[in-house]
Formats: structure tokens, C-alpha cells, sequence
């Protein structure tokens, strides 16, 4: 057999992730979803740390037998998990303001989804039918403006709680 080298991807700058409030089937998300008018592309909003996702299944033994000196692993729970999100805001801006879109966005108790493609710029390439997107079905925590006043380069960021509410939908495309 010839080994095969992939040509890899790189992610900075590939990431583009959307809040999107209604998907009517997750499996099946639509581009029409994506980019209807309540939805809002928070890609430039996140820090780079921004959206950590997650998957963690857990792992254990069972009781060795008596009989047999091996033992293997099972696999039990998995959790879907998306770390507190980091996004810029304006602490003065105007509602509505471009500075405010996420924070007015994001609210503490909404539901929604948080659709990420992966692979593609963001800022040059729009959401398009055909591309592969993951879909993570979340509820919105609490939040705190935040900023560290002793970095000249710092800006003021929202750091927010995120529960996954439900499986997410990996590598679907867009209807």
C-alpha cells in the first residue's frame, strides 16, 4: 500500500460562525436558514478563542473476570460542550450599532444555533449551498463585559456562558 499525505488546511482565518434563532430540521440546515434576517454572522465578533467546541466521551474499564488477565476499555457518556464565548463590544455604543449587534444578538436565555464552517474565509466567501457546516443547538448564559485595562493593545470583550442543548450535526451541507 502507498502512503498517502493529505494536503492540510489551515484555520486561521477559517472559521466563520453564524447565531442562527430557527432551524427547522438540524440535520438538514438550509442556506436560506443561514442568512435569513434574524440570524447574525458573529465571525468577526469572536476572539480567536472565541467558540471553544467540544466532544469528550468518557472512558472505563468494567470489573476484570476472574477467568482473563486482560482488560479493555468501554466507552460510556459523551458530552457536547462549547466553552464561555469571547466577542467584542462596544460599552457606549448606540443600539443597534454595529459595536452592539452581538451583545443585543446573544442575550441571556436565547436559544438558537451556532452553525460553523470550517475551511473557507469567512470575510471573502459567503454562506453558500453545498458547504459543510456543523451544527450546534445552544442556549445563551450569562454574561460580563471585561477588558484588561494594563494591555495597550486590549479591547472590551463579552465573555458568556453557552449549554449545548441537544447533539450537534457535524459535516452537513447546506440545502
Amino acid at each position: 500500500m502507498v502512503a498517502v499525505s493529505p494536503t492540510g488546511v489551515k484555520t486561521q482565518g477559517a472559521v466563520k460562525v453564524s447565531f442562527v434563532p430557527t432551524i427547522a430540521s438540524p440535520a438538514a440546515p438550509t442556506n436560506a436558514e443561514v442568512i435569513a434576517a434574524g440570524s447574525l454572522d458573529i465571525s468577526c465578533y469572536l476572539l480567536a478563542d472565541g467558540l471553544p467546541r467540544s466532544v469528550d466521551n468518557a472512558k472505563g474499564n468494567p470489573p476484570r473476570r476472574l477467568c482473563t488477565t486482560k482488560q479493555y476499555e468501554q466507552l460510556g457518556t459523551t458530552t457536547f460542550s462549547i466553552g464561555d464565548i469571547h466577542y467584542i463590544v462596544d460599552p457606549q455604543g448606540a443600539a443597534a450599532s454595529t459595536g452592539m449587534k452581538a451583545w443585543e444578538k446573544l442575550t441571556p436565555g436565547t436559544t438558537g444555533y451556532f452553525v460553523v464552517r470550517l475551511g473557507i474565509d469567512p470575510v471573502a466567501t459567503d454562506w453558500a449551498t453545498g458547504q459543510f457546516v456543523e451544527v450546534w443547538p445552544v442556549k445563551l448564559g450569562n454574561r460580563m463585559i471585561d477588558g484588561d485595562p494594563t494591555d495597550e493593545f486590549a479591547e472590551f470583550f463579552v465573555t458568556q456562558a453557552v449549554a449545548v442543548t441537544n447533539d450537534r450535526t457535524e459535516r452537513v451541507a447546506l440545502a
